[in-house]
């Protein structure tokens, strides 16, 4: 019977270990974020994937606000070029900061181009108001054995962590909640 125990006990661990190690890696995320430390978030993050996911969801959002307007000419010569413009301007905005900025407001916003931003003390006021009890607002659960959902409450902002390899897990979509929070967070 001891013979028997110790094995399943290590099954036990390794079992318990695999099923948290998304609920880790969000811990890890959310303690990134707060503690403003783009280079350990940008750990978590599969850029290409996310990036990709960024531009699908904008190129959706342009499409519902123009498509009753898709007999005008020129609206839809504008909407072509916007999607022309969308990968350079996601590849360009797409850094650890303003995912960061991203997953603290829930908004792509165009304060994101500000260069200064980081400096205005508005803007820190803001990032720690919405910092203080970001753990509180967030709810975790899996999707399928290889996908995570964390979603915070505040910006109704769904994170989804792709499993990579075993026990890794890192961020490939956010799935901004509200359609007006693409703009300008003061909307």
């Amino acid at each position: 019977m001891k013979k028997l125990l110790l094995p399943v006990l290590i099954i036990a661990v390794c079992l318990t270990y695999f099923i948290a190690t998304p609920f880790i890696t969000s811990y890890k995320i959310v303690s990134a974020v707060k503690k403003g430390d783009d280079a350990e978030l940008s750990s978590y993050i599969d850029y290409p994937m996310l990036k990709q996911n960024l531009k699908r969801q904008i190129e959706a959002k342009i499409a519902e606000k123009f498509q009753p307007q898709s007999d005008n000419t020129l609206i839809t010569a504008i909407t072509n070029f916007g999607k022309k413009m969308l990968t350079p301007t996601v590849d360009t905005l797409v850094t650890p900061k303003n995912v960061r900025l991203i997953l603290q407001t829930g908004a792509i916003s165009t304060t994101l181009l500000d260069a200064d931003e980081e400096g205005s003390e508005d803007n820190k006021d803001k990032e720690n108001t919405l910092l203080e009890d970001l753990d509180k607002k967030l709810d975790f659960h899996y999707i399928n054995k290889d996908e995570f959902k964390v979603t915070i409450h505040n910006s109704n902002t769904n994170v989804i962590l792709q499993r990579q390899g075993l026990l890794t897990w890192k961020v490939t979509n956010i799935i901004l909640g509200d359609s007006k929070k693409i703009g300008n967070i003061n909307e």
